[in-house]
C-alpha cells in the first residue's frame, strides 16, 4: 500500500470531506477546493485518497469510487490531528489538509484503509444510524418521564422497536465481515457496538483480547 501511494503522482494526498472537499496533491502545496467528493475525483482522477473522516452523505459516492479502483486511507487516531492543530495554532479546513499531508509524510503507518469491502461500508452506515436512533430512544424515554400524554408513550415504544429492528439488521449485515463473524463464533461477542467498532476501527480489535474488549466497549452485560 505504501509503495502504491508513493508511486501515484496525481492523487490528492489529503482530503477533509465536509460541506466542501479540500485536497492537496502529492506534488503540490496548493490547497484545492471542490463542491464534493465526486467532483474532486472527476477532475483529479486519484488512485489513493488520504482523509481524516468520511461524512455519511459521502459514503455512497465512496462505494462507487472504490469499485473503480480508488483506495481510501484514513488517520487511525484523530488525536494526532488535534495535537498537530495545537502546535500549529490555526484551525481551518485548508490547514487541516496541509497537516494531514505532514502527518502522512511523517509516518504513513498512522493511516489505515477506510474500508476494504462494500459490505464493511454498509455496516458502517447502519451503525452510524444506530447511534443516532439510540440517542433518540434515550431522549424519548426521558420525555416520557416528564409527561403522561399517550403520544409520549407511543413515541418511546416506536423508537425502542426501531432500534431493536435496526440492531437485528446490523447483526445480519455484519456477519458478512470476517472479524465480526469470528468474534461471534469464537468469542461470543456481537451486536451494534461491536459492528460499529469493526467498521470504524477494526484495526484496534486485533490488539485486544476478549476480556479487555468486553470491559472497554461493554459488548456484553
Amino acid at each position: 500500500m505504501r509503495d502504491k501511494i508513493r508511486q501515484t503522482k496525481e492523487e490528492p494526498r489529503e482530503v477533509e470531506l465536509g460541506r466542501k472537499a479540500f485536497a492537496i496533491t502529492d506534488d503540490s502545496d496548493e490547497v484545492l477546493v471542490f463542491n464534493n467528493l465526486a467532483e474532486l475525483c472527476e477532475k483529479l482522477k486519484p488512485t489513493v485518497i488520504v482523509l481524516d473522516s468520511l461524512p455519511g452523505r459521502q459514503q455512497c459516492a465512496a462505494v462507487e469510487l472504490a469499485k473503480t479502483g480508488t483506495t481510501f486511507l484514513r488517520l487511525k487516531d484523530l488525536k494526532k490531528l488535534s495535537e498537530e492543530r495545537k502546535n500549529n495554532g490555526v484551525k481551518s479546513d485548508e490547514n487541516d489538509v496541509v497537516m494531514l499531508k505532514t502527518l502522512f509524510n511523517r509516518n504513513s503507518d498512522d493511516f489505515q484503509p477506510l474500508f476494504e469491502t462494500s459490505e464493511e461500508l454498509t455496516v458502517r452506515a447502519l451503525t452510524e444510524l444506530w447511534v443516532q436512533e439510540t440517542f433518540l430512544k434515550k431522549v424519548s424515554k426521558q420525555a416520557r418521564t416528564t409527561t403522561s400524554h399517550p403520544i409520549a408513550t407511543e413515541i418511546q415504544k416506536t423508537h425502542r422497536r426501531l432500534v431493536e429492528k435496526l440492531a437485528e439488521e446490523i447483526h445480519g449485515e455484519a456477519l458478512k465481515l470476517p472479524l465480526y463473524r469470528l468474534g461471534d463464533e469464537k468469542l461470543g461477542l456481537r451486536g451494534p457496538a461491536l459492528a460499529y467498532i469493526l467498521s470504524h476501527n477494526g484495526w484496534a480489535l486485533k490488539t485486544l483480547d476478549s476480556d479487555r474488549l468486553q470491559v472497554r466497549y461493554r459488548l456484553v452485560p
